[in-house]
């Protein structure tokens, strides 16, 4: 609960009314203490294919019944999601905030006032959160891409050389490579138990876990391999490869993985 935000959520089954009750066990605390809901900004979002869609309600003012409206998609904490647990609409939100804001500043810079300005105004928008929604979609994927090619060609001298090189003399990596870097730092930070999350913990749904130690001998020496998994349903993980080889130094350091 958020001083002015409140999500309930339930895995259903076929008979299962608990969600009901625990809206009306919450409206009723809360009407105890004072902070009254509104029914009209209450929604719902069905997530999944074989989700049986229930209608659930909230007792409104003038003590009557009030159905939540069914939304497609929902914004929390920045991030919009769809009811097919898809991402394509969240991202192109940011493309089109990043292309906004690359307008803004559409003029030839030189190389130190690019950097500042993109490293501050544009790729954050870019990055937030980048482990949750990281596009798997070829579209998607280039269209993120393209936002870094269109601003490097601001940069006056090498507009004309290719984008590779003009990363090279800027300095900056693919938007993809700082993708794949904060899934290693996620990766780091779970298996150091910095974020309090139970990735050993097996799905629900498809019995899975979010990654674990890779089956395979072949890791040339390297024992803090994993693997994720994914099924036909849905992807039941965080980490975006099918294989991530996390570097030893990663785990075992007590530093964190700082540029590495």
């Amino acid at each position: 609960m958020f001083a002015d935000d409140t999500k309930y959520y339930q895995i259903l089954e076929d008979q299962d009314i608990g969600l009901q009750e625990d809206i009306e066990t919450n409206q009723s605390w809360a009407n105890k203490m004072q902070m009254i809901f509104h029914p009209e900004k209450c929604k719902a979002v069905h997530l999944g294919s074989k989700n049986p869609h229930r209608s659930y309600m909230m007792a409104s003012a003038n003590h009557g019944q009030h159905q939540l409206a069914v939304e497609d998609m929902e914004k929390d904490l920045g991030i919009t999601i769809d009811n097919k647990l898809q991402f394509s609409q969240h991202i192109q939100a940011q493309v089109n905030k990043a292309n906004k804001i690359l307008g803004a500043i559409n003029k030839t810079l030189n190389k130190t006032s690019f950097l500042h300005l993109y490293k501050s105004l544009i790729r954050p928008h870019l990055e937030y959160a980048s482990v949750i929604w990281s596009p798997n979609l070829k579209r998607d994927k280039d269209d993120w891409e393209q936002i870094q090619l269109r601003a490097t060609g601001l940069v006056e001298g090498i507009s004309h050389l290719s984008y590779s090189e003009r990363l090279v003399n800027l300095g900056l990596p693919t938007l993809q490579f700082r993708r794949k870097r904060a899934d290693v730092v996620q990766t780091f930070m779970l298996l150091r138990g910095l974020d309090k999350v139970n990735y050993r913990r097996e799905c629900s749904q498809c019995g899975r876990m979010m990654f674990k130690s890779t089956i395979f001998t072949t890791t040339r020496g390297h024992n803090q391999k994993y693997s994720t998994s994914q099924d036909q349903e849905g992807i039941c993980y965080l980490l975006e490869s099918p294989k991530l080889l996390v570097p030893p130094i990663s785990i075992t350091s007590n530093k964190g993985l700082g540029k590495e």
